[in-house]
């Protein structure tokens, strides 16, 4: 079994849809009073600057400003309060501290909210480390820098150890490492894994994780 798991934080540890969906719809109707904004799970993932981007594409770079700001503050306030864990992760990262497998977190949210979360959902004590791309000025470039700052901080053997994620973004920054991939098929970005074919390894949910890590392919 490896010892260890490197875990993204929205869409893998927790449904952080609710809040963000709230505050992009207070920060969209500053902008576009009366218009509706879509659903934002399928855009989850990349910084919410990029969000804007996607769902805006005319939009320039003073309303970019100000839809993310404006979402900032909602956010900030009350947004990051709706997050919840996903079922069976509690318990699957006191298994895995019992195992003594060191967990750590990377993501691209704020280093506040993420923080919050943190504590707001139970997870203090159960990280060695979770770096947000802010974390650091000036900040990380990328989840893989980040990953392996905590590589060299922590004396990490980053060809042994495992990034459960939910994107294309992690299974490419767990490649960028050297790591092994597992996909976390309830999170956003399940639909473009599939089509990018970076699903060798799945987590069906957080009860089969202890599981599928002693497998032999994830160990070598």
């Amino acid at each position: 079994m490896t010892d260890t798991i490197f875990f993204d934080l929205d869409g893998t540890l927790v449904d952080s849809v609710p809040g963000v969906q709230y505050a992009i719809q207070k920060a969209w109707q500053t902008i576009y009073p009366g218009i509706p904004c879509e659903d934002i799970r399928k855009l989850m993932g990349p910084p919410v600057r990029e969000m804007f981007r996607r769902l805006a594409p005319r939009a320039d770079e003073l309303q970019l400003n100000q839809l993310e700001n404006g979402f900032r503050l909602a956010y900030d306030s009350d947004g990051w309060q709706m997050t919840t864990p996903y079922p069976g992760v509690i318990p699957a990262l006191q298994a895995l501290q019992v195992a003594n497998v060191r967990c750590l977190g990377v993501t691209n949210k704020p280093s506040r909210p993420t923080q919050r979360i943190l504590s707001h959902c139970g997870f203090v004590g159960f990280f060695l480390a979770f770096l947000s791309i802010d974390s650091r000025q000036p900040p990380f470039t990328s989840k893989a820098e980040a990953v392996r700052t905590l590589a060299a901080q922590h004396n990490i053997n980053l060809t042994t150890a495992v990034l459960v994620g939910d994107t294309v973004e992690d299974a490419r920054t767990a490649k960028d490492c050297g790591m092994k991939f597992v996909a976390f098929q309830g999170g956003y970005g399940w639909d473009n894994l599939l089509a990018s074919g970076d699903t060798a390894q799945t987590l069906v949910d957080f009860g089969e994780l202890a599981r599928l890590l002693h497998k032999t392919s994830l160990t070598g």
